[in-house]
């Protein structure tokens, strides 16, 4: 059993950055692309409290307070977040630990509006209200153990939610376990499902001039998940570890845009000057993903180890308005592949390397291409407290896109980068 131990934590961030990417600008003219500038800044502050009444009885809370300032020309934003969470764990009998919580979290954005994005109102306050609980209970000689636990949310947008879980682990002998869990998430309506208006593109017919404009919908719903889990554990000491899992997931009502009739409509007469093509945002969607994922670590020796990742992923898309399935793999990559390795050096210097591989993906049109990446990072550590480290990023190529944004435009890519750190913990 521990002592009576009180631990609190403090922590803080600044920043300060610029981000480039190529935008989709569209306003009373008619759309075009253009590179961009986005300036960040932003900070936060984090206290923790720890106490810890015995070995099977700790109490935790947090609070936490963030500021973000993202100046772009399409949408400027400032947002301030207030957290507070506590937690709560403690063993009731003998094999069975209980772990409860909750907490609240405040939100108050100030976008800037302009005549292609408008938020209605303009500003809000958004609250969210979670708690939770979960049990882990031991059945067999902690070789059977069955977590049960659920999360409960309110929040402005869609009200209360609930989101259960469950999970089996059998320990068939030392260093093998196999694992099974279901459990239900749901991600709730953002800012710009429920009060977004967007001009997307601009367009004349005659004397009329046509707005195409995405509208978010008061009534749009949480998205839903129902994810299915299977998993094997390898473990050899600490010399070689293997993570096996396959996955299935089912989702529902996810977001999905229609097009409505236009306001006026075509038919009017004499013509307008402008008209409307509304675009309102639904829940109407469904989507199957399924898929493996492996993972591995092995120590070459006491100054080399070696993580190795790899995963292939699937999907099925299904809409309320469409008949059938389209299961392709387009929009994410099929295959993925990394491999890390952590040398250290004599001198208190560490080597470290990094291989990425990504599968192609298309995206509304747009094809980004495969890549493979390479990192490199020396450290130097002449005191515990105190390290230096350099890194080169991105070492194969001066640049390369990642992604699309959803209208096909490449949103970023990544250069080649060098960069500098210094580290010291008191």
């Amino acid at each position: 059993m521990c002592s009576d131990t009180t631990f609190l934590t403090f922590q803080g961030d600044i920043y300060v950055g610029n981000s480039g990417f190529t935008n989709n600008i569209s306003s009373v003219r008619p759309s075009s692309e253009a590179d961009a500038n986005a300036d960040i800044s932003g900070g936060n502050l984090l206290a923790r409290l720890t106490h810890t009444l015995s070995a099977t009885d700790e109490l935790k809370m947090q609070i936490y307070y963030d500021r973000t300032v993202r100046d772009m020309e399409i949408l400027a934003e400032i947002r301030d977040t207030f957290d507070f969470e506590f937690q709560h764990c403690f063993q009731v009998g003998v094999g069975q630990q209980v772990t409860w919580g909750g907490g609240y979290r405040i939100t108050y954005d100030h976008p800037h509006q302009n005549e292609v994005i408008v938020f209605n109102p303009e500003s809000r306050t958004d609250n969210l209200f979670s708690a939770f609980i979960q049990d882990r209970i031991s059945l067999w000689q902690d070789q059977l153990v069955l977590t049960l636990g659920s999360k409960f949310e309110y929040n402005d947008y869609s009200g209360f939610e609930i989101q259960p879980s469950a999970r089996l682990r059998w320990t068939i002998s030392p260093g093998h376990t196999l694992w099974a869990a279901v459990s239900r998430a749901v991600r709730t309506p953002a800012r710009a499902d429920h009060d977004l208006q967007m001009t997307m593109s601009s367009f004349s017919t005659g004397p009329t001039m046509n707005y195409v404009t995405i509208y978010g919908n008061d009534h749009f719903d949480s998205e839903e998940l129902v994810a299915y889990e299977v998993g094997y554990r390898l473990h050899q000491a600490d010399a070689f570890s293997l993570d096996m899992t396959a996955f299935y997931n089912v989702y529902n009502e996810l977001r999905a845009t229609v097009m409505a009739a236009p306001d006026p409509p075509f038919s009017a007469y004499p013509p307008p000057d402008e008209r409307v093509l509304p675009i309102n945002i639904i829940n109407q969607d469904h989507q199957d993903t399924y898929g493996v994922e492996i993972s591995s670590n092995l120590e070459l020796s006491d100054w080399w180890r070696l993580s190795c990742t790899y995963s292939w992923f699937h999907s099925c898309h299904f809409s309320d308005d469409k008949p059938g399935s389209i299961c392709d793999n387009e929009s994410s990559p099929a295959h993925q592949f990394s491999c890390r390795s952590f040398i250290n050096l004599p001198g208190n210097l560490e080597f470290d390397s990094a291989l990425f591989y990504v599968d192609d993906l298309f995206v509304e049109g747009t094809t980004i291409p495969d890549y493979t990446r390479i990192d490199l990072r020396l450290g130097w550590q002449p005191w515990e407290n105190l390290e230096f480290s350099l890194k080169l990023e991105n070492l194969l190529d001066n640049r390369h896109p990642e992604f699309a944004s959803s209208n096909g435009i490449v949103a970023a890519q990544v250069p080649r980068s060098f960069y500098g750190k210094i580290s010291w913990q008191f």
